[in-house]
């Protein structure tokens, strides 16, 4: 299941069992939706249990985040990931990727807390 809802700034990406056939159409729809935002904005993925994306689906991701890292990183505040066993790599991984303040973390709240604030501050218009 792959469901995406927008809700006072914040951007929440759930990619979580049951899988079923359409999941990588709607996450590469969701991904879209993400990197053609305009205004500030933060996002929480929770992603709970493992979605395997076709080899099409891995390239088509690494060329998504090439094609709108300069958007996402302009107008995103901040990313909480969500997972059952986050790591510090994950967090690093997604942090050097981005630029942004990223914590990973079992606790949905938290990140939501997280990005939350940094919705808060006073920051440059983005793009």
């Amino acid at each position: 299941m792959i469901r995406m809802t927008q809700e006072a700034g914040i951007v929440h990406l759930l990619l979580a069992p049951p899988w079923t056939d359409g999941d990588e159409d709607a996450y590469r729809a969701a991904l879209e939706t993400v990197g053609e935002r305009a205004g500030p904005y933060a996002l929480v993925v929770e992603m709970r249990g493992h979605m395997h994306l076709s080899r099409e689906g891995e390239v088509w991701q690494s060329l998504w985040a090439k094609r709108t890292r300069v958007q996402v990183s302009a107008c995103c505040r901040a990313v909480g990931i969500v997972r059952d066993d986050p790591t510090e790599r994950q967090r690093q991984s997604f942090a050097r990727l981005w630029g942004l303040p990223v914590l990973a973390t079992r606790d949905a709240e938290a990140a939501f807390a997280f990005v939350r604030a940094y919705l808060e501050r006073e920051e440059l218009p983005c793009p």
